[in-house]
């Protein structure tokens, strides 16, 4: 934390006029500053520039807070129904409401006029203890870097961001929130990692060891330390997230990063053993006692039904969905 006598703050002016410098003392002072920054979004999402989002916008999402989607789906009607089914589609997974949110504000001018740092600078507000003075920036700067927190939904934006500022010293605060790729469960079903490359659409081969999730995980492990890394998923696969998803080998590289604040967000797993298609490959039990990280475990929508659900039922197409939501 920056203190009056700190080196950084030797060039700036001391303000001995302003009672607020002279007369407070650091501590004080440091306390305002975070009362101040409060004020702002600090948590923000960053986005691949196109389609209808922003590339930066805030985060309106708690990591703890309950998802509703589950619940409306099955208790809605038509038009209802459908947005409800793709809100559980979003890319944007658990944070769907914060890119509702985004798309909402975007400028009614034609945007192709801007560029995307214009439309940044647009909805980015800076904090008010940032532009006051010099000796004001530098004593609030570092609670700023500490409480900025970065949300993440895609694997490759939070790779290529991670590894062009993993040097910054404002990347402290992570939050990842992932609907994973069948592929990229299926490069890790195979117990072991001597599997064959798998092709991807794209027309670029993936393996155990080359994909853009083990990329994302190493950039991760070379950050310093972390004040808080919260990392949420889910899988676009039609079968069960117990099935196939080998979860010792997927978060494998995860062990290796540090952070004060850890947690994975992971869908249940089935309380009757003989249900879960990888016994003893999940993160559970003695796995968890030296990992550096808690998890915790929510329902899921069982995709393979949701997927079903897109057929009419009975007389009313449009009538409300009733779905069981089995343990993904």
């Amino acid at each position: 934390m920056s203190k009056p006598n700190d080196t950084r703050v030797a060039p700036a002016q001391a303000q001995l006029s302003s009672p607020f410098f002279s007369r407070l003392p650091p501590e004080i002072r440091q306390q305002i500053y975070r009362e101040l920054l409060a004020l702002y979004p600090l948590a923000w999402h960053i986005h691949t520039v196109g389609g209808r989002t922003l590339p930066v916008f805030p985060c309106i999402t708690d990591p703890d807070e309950h998802d509703p989607r589950y619940e409306m789906f099955q208790t809605t009607r038509g038009h209802e129904t459908m947005r409800w089914e793709s809100r559980m589609r979003s890319p944007y997974n658990f944070h769907w409401r914060c890119a509702e949110a985004a798309t909402a504000k975007l400028p009614l001018i034609d945007r192709n006029r801007y560029l995307s740092t214009d439309l940044v600078k647009m909805k980015m507000q800076v904090p008010a203890p940032l532009l006051v003075c010099k000796r004001m920036y530098l004593e609030s700067v570092d609670d700023l870097r500490s409480s900025l927190i970065f949300c993440f939904t895609d694997i490759v934006t939070a790779r290529d961001f991670l590894a062009k500022h993993k040097r910054s010293p404002s990347i402290r605060n992570i939050t990842i929130s992932l609907r994973i790729p069948n592929i990229f469960a299926e490069i890790y079903y195979p117990l072991t990692d001597t599997g064959e490359p798998l092709a991807h659409p794209g027309g670029t081969t993936l393996s155990f060891q080359r994909n853009p999730w083990q990329d994302l995980c190493r950039q991760l492990s070379l950050l310093s330390p972390l004040r808080s890394l919260h990392i949420r998923l889910d899988t676009e696969d039609l079968r069960p997230w117990h099935k196939r998803v080998n979860e010792k080998h997927f978060f494998e590289l995860l062990t290796q990063i540090q952070a004060r604040d850890y947690v994975l967000y992971l869908p249940e797993l089935p309380e009757s053993l003989s249900q879960r298609g990888l016994p003893g490959y999940y993160l559970e039990g003695d796995v968890l006692q030296d990992a550096p990280f808690e998890v915790k475990r929510g329902p899921r929508p069982n995709n393979w039904q949701l997927h079903l659900s897109r057929a009419p039922l009975g007389q009313d197409p449009c009538g409300p969905r009733h779905v069981q939501y089995a343990l993904m």
